[in-house]
């Protein structure tokens, strides 16, 4: 069985994070996400999408659930590693004042899991008067430190220079992390998941051009054996624009195919199995990828789907 990606929600107290779970819960199509929470009665679960619950793990009828933190992250991941055939993704809430790459080393260390994204929820409305406190900072950064995304919140009510205060000091303190901004009245729910499950090959469901609001993606192809570390280069040169990257690729001079996954900044490279006949890349960003496609083109790739 292949791992599992697994993702962390964080963010400090009242970022967000239940409005995002309960999108996920209630819009998951084809994707069937285990979502573990520290409180059930926060969320707002449609009553016709439960099937049951045991007082730990609630199953849903669109193929999801939502399993209690209450016991632990250890005990929980227990319990639900046991029906892991069930689900092809977990998503972990961090608590308000936790740091959530403590909860992602959980992934780092278990096989059975491939770590995919730390998103981190800002306020945009409070966060510059939290993080002015500092009894609170401290915790705050730890958590700006974690991220692969941010995901900025309430900019519906934060005035424009505020939420620009707010997108200056991230840019500041992670230049490197993408943003995107979460107005829940516009935010197609595609794209919450999108942003959360990983990119599938091209050979797989094709991605259309426009991913949904404040998300594009792009699928190439190359018949040619492609150059990977100059591909890696390019990648990495490119890594302030790309959300998340998935592949499968023929390299030159290789024997079996490469599994390429970039999240955020952090790119890998693994064996797949046998030698794929072409090379395949999903991107997703946050901008336009028009550039990118360019440069992919010089590399051998043409477009796909």
């Amino acid at each position: 069985m292949a791992a599992l990606p697994f993702t962390v929600v964080g963010g400090f107290l009242g970022a967000g994070k239940t409005t995002l779970l309960n999108r996920i819960l209630s819009h998951s199509q084809n994707v069937r996400f285990a979502v573990l929470v520290n409180d059930f009665g926060a969320l707002n679960i449609d009553a016709a999408l439960v099937e049951a619950g045991d007082g730990a793990m609630v199953p849903l009828s669109n193929g999801c659930a939502c399993c209690s933190l209450a016991g632990g992250l250890v005990q929980a991941m227990m319990r639900l590693m046991r029906q892991a055939e069930r689900f092809d993704h977990i998503v972990v809430e961090a608590s308000g004042v936790a740091n959530p790459s403590r909860i992602m080393d959980f992934a780092r260390l278990d096989k059975a899991l491939q770590p995919n994204l730390t998103l981190v929820l800002v306020d945009a409305l409070h966060f510059g008067k939290q993080r002015a406190d500092a009894r609170l900072s401290e915790t705050m950064d730890a958590q700006l430190q974690s991220a692969d995304m941010f995901l900025l919140t309430k900019t519906d009510l934060a005035a424009k220079p505020q939420q620009k205060a707010v997108e200056a000091a991230l840019g500041d303190l992670r230049p490197d992390v993408p943003r995107l901004t979460a107005d829940w009245q516009r935010l197609r729910p595609e794209s919450l998941l999108q942003a959360l499950a990983p990119a599938k090959p091209a050979s797989g469901q094709a991605l259309p051009p426009e991913a949904g609001h404040g998300l594009h993606s792009l699928a190439m192809r190359a018949e040619a054996p492609v150059d990977v570390q100059a591909l890696r280069r390019l990648m990495a040169e490119e890594a302030g624009g790309i959300l998340r990257a998935k592949g499968v690729l023929r390299a030159t001079h290789a024997h079996t195919g490469i599994v390429y996954q970039q999240v955020a900044g952090r790119i890998e490279l693994g064996e797949g199995a046998g030698l794929p006949d072409a090379s395949e890349l999903v991107v997703i960003g946050a901008a336009p990828l028009g550039e990118l496609a360019a440069k992919l083109r010089r590399l051998g790739f043409r477009p796909h789907g």
